[in-house]
């Protein structure tokens, strides 16, 4: 993790969380959609329609912004 120095102090530097919406499901990214509340995963989910477009994720399944 990076540090920030702010006044001679270290802080760890923070990353932003996507905002709430619709993401490829970090479980089943090929065919399904879930929903992401801006702090975690929500057992909401559907399957994917064929001309929608999966992006691409980062690490468990956090969406690339």
């Amino acid at each position: 993790m990076s540090a920030a120095v702010i006044d001679d102090t270290v802080r760890p530097a923070t990353r932003r969380r996507p905002d709430a919406g619709w993401y490829p499901d970090p479980f089943d990214p090929q065919n399904r959609q879930r929903w992401w509340n801006g702090s975690e995963w929500t057992e909401f989910d559907h399957p994917l329609r064929p001309d929608v477009h999966v992006w691409p994720t980062e690490e468990f399944g956090m969406p690339v912004r």
